[in-house]
């Protein structure tokens, strides 16, 4: 595609969605929204590198300025305000490789913003239920992929005798991750039990198939997380799998009964999936994949030594391949597979107010759904870096302004999370 064709269908998607946002108030409050969502579960989806996510929210937020739905809070710029330095870093580094990072970064960042000053607790529901139907329906697509019912050519059969599925994504990690992220929510949203127990086994099925360790890693220790949160601030009538009526144990005992059902017919799964499993923790010296990635962050670290106080300069940590080894000349690639390091090659002390900022955040929200979505793709991006898609910071910009202390109550989508009844009404976020 040419770039001014590109750009033209970019102006296209932004006027059809302001001209619909302006006309029409359910389209500002629940359509559009639902559109976000799914646009942040298909980061794929992109043109002249710009994620439809960007012109989807930006039109949507300056039709809601129109009709005084949107309210600019100097909270909300936190997040720009800290990537600036970030993005200026292009300028003075010495190893930059793509210069037009510092302008993705800074669209993902202000687009962030822009969704949190247009935000209200009425627009939670609508864009979390628009991430959980692209990311089940991804979820559903690579469960047929291993079942061949839709001809692709399947990732690593040396590590699944199965093969390894991708869904929409362009591969088996990012169907790992997007899986890992609709598990939560169809565990963590309200919604009918028979729809849960469908959407848990396709997302948790598919999260196993994948055979995507970083999101196993995500998912455990946001689950884990959640676990432990749940135990602190719990009243005494929650109980962890709710009423008995919300599905979730059946939902369980369901995928686990398929699972175990699937590994005694196929004892090649069984042994690949044990495998995978025990490496997932600790890099085997006959694990390719795991020590290419100790490599890449043995010469990150060399990296970050020689940096200076304001890094090599955004997108510097591309020239450091999967295997390790450091492309002085030119590289293909802008970032790190390790967001947290890459980011520290690129900016180094530059990163650290974003650095603070986003652990305030994810600590702040660890009682609402957001909190745990966070927490699962930045473990997953030490692995498998999402920071440059949109699902991470349509995370961010939501919980910049719902953001509360870990005992305040959870969102009214989540109240009804393992409650028989209440005495009295939490008071709202």
């Amino acid at each position: 595609m040419s770039a001014p064709l590109g750009y033209a269908i970019l102006a296209i998607v932004f006027t059809v969605t302001f001209i619909w946002a302006v006309s029409s108030s359910r389209a500002r409050t629940m359509t559009i929204p639902f559109i976000v969502g799914a646009s942040a579960g298909l980061f794929s989806v992109q043109i002249e590198n710009v994620h439809l996510f960007v012109p989807i929210v930006v039109a949507w937020f300056l039709a809601r300025t129109g009709h005084k739905e949107a309210q600019i809070g100097w909270r909300v710029f936190a997040l720009p305000i800290a990537c600036v330095p970030i993005a200026l870093t292009v300028f003075l580094g010495d190893l930059v490789v793509n210069p037009g990072l510092a302008l993705q970064l800074m669209a993902l960042a202000v687009s962030a913003a822009l969704l949190a000053s247009g935000w209200n607790e009425t627009l939670r529901q609508p864009i979390l239920a628009g991430l959980l139907c692209a990311t089940s329906a991804s979820s559903a697509l690579g469960l047929m992929q291993v079942a061949h019912l839709v001809p692709t050519d399947l990732w690593h059969v040396e590590v699944s005798a199965l093969g390894r599925p991708t869904g929409f994504y362009p591969e088996p990690d990012w169907l790992g991750m997007f899986a890992a992220i609709g598990t939560l929510l169809a565990w963590r949203l309200p919604m009918h039990p028979t729809l849960r127990m469908a959407l848990v086994l396709v997302n948790l099925s598919a999260l196993v198939l994948a055979f995507a360790r970083a999101a196993w890693l995500g998912v455990g220790v946001a689950a884990v997380i959640a676990a432990l949160v749940w135990l602190r601030t719990r009243s005494r009538d929650d109980r962890l799998m709710g009423n008995g009526k919300t599905g979730r144990l059946r939902a369980l005992c369901l995928t686990l009964f398929a699972l175990i059902l699937a590994m005694g017919a196929l004892p090649d799964l069984r042994r690949d999936l044990l495998t995978r499993l025990g490496s997932t923790l600790s890099a085997q010296s006959n694990d390719v994949s795991a020590q290419a990635r100790v490599q890449q962050n043995r010469t990150l670290s060399s990296l970050a030594e020689s940096a200076p106080w304001h890094g090599h300069g955004l997108s510097a940590s591309g020239r450091v391949g999967v295997s390790g080894i450091f492309y002085s000349d030119q590289s293909t690639n802008s970032v790190a597979s390790n967001w947290a390091l890459g980011l520290w090659v690129d900016a180094a002390w530059l990163a650290v107010p974003f650095f603070l900022l986003v652990a305030y955040l994810a600590l702040s929200s660890l009682r609402r759904i957001e909190g745990m979505l966070l927490i699962a793709v930045l473990v997953n991006s030490f692995f498998s870096n999402a920071l440059f898609q949109p699902i991470t910071w349509m995370l961010l910009g939501v919980i910049i302004t719902t953001a509360s202390a870990v005992g305040q109550p959870r969102s009214l989508a989540e109240r009804s999370l393992g409650s028989t009844r209440r005495k009295t009404a939490p008071s709202p976020s």
